[in-house]
């Protein structure tokens, strides 16, 4: 079986046109996952009654600021980049690790239950931190053209920005 490493290694190193068919079926593939979800939570509200909330449960990476930790049981206070408010309770080991970062920005892993009416979270359990870093954006830019820019040398930028900004009128 294949690690995360393995497929990341596959794909940075794949042709334009391989790279372009790969898009496309991750594409076709998150959208048959994210249409299951639908039909799922489609099947179940014709059994609920119009005062009920619907939640569905799924892995997410959460980005946002560690605001305060600590407290019985070890919780975490997360603002995250659109100011809302998380608590997650957390072990002592990570609440440690959280608190060494408090006021940073941080990527969290783990399993939010979403409110399906208006994408709200309602809760959020931590599995793990991401390897996130707070980067100008300069240097992203930079890091993604090392990494990926081979795949867009045959883009003319002009072009593709003027036919984009036509499509939007």
């Amino acid at each position: 079986m294949m690690t995360v490493e393995d497929i990341k290694h596959a794909v940075t190193h794949l042709s334009q046109d391989d790279f372009t068919d790969f898009k496309m079926w991750y594409e076709a593939f998150k959208a048959k996952f994210r249409n299951k979800l639908i039909e799922k939570v489609d099947n179940q509200s014709d059994k609920l009654k119009d005062s009920e909330t619907v939640y569905i449960t799924s892995e997410t990476t959460l980005y946002g600021v560690v605001k305060r930790v600590g407290g019985e049981p070890p919780t975490v206070w997360i603002q995250t980049f659109d100011a809302n408010h998380i608590s997650c309770q957390v072990d002592e080991t990570l609440a440690q690790k959280l608190g060494s970062l408090l006021y940073t920005r941080v990527g969290l892993i783990g399993i939010a239950k979403w409110n399906v009416a208006d994408s709200s979270i309602k809760t959020f359990q931590i599995r793990k931190m991401t390897a996130y870093q707070d980067t100008p954006l300069s240097e992203a830019f930079s890091s993604l053209s090392l990494d990926m820019g081979h795949y867009y040398n045959e883009v003319d930028a002009h072009q593709l920005v003027s036919t984009i900004r036509k499509d939007e009128n």
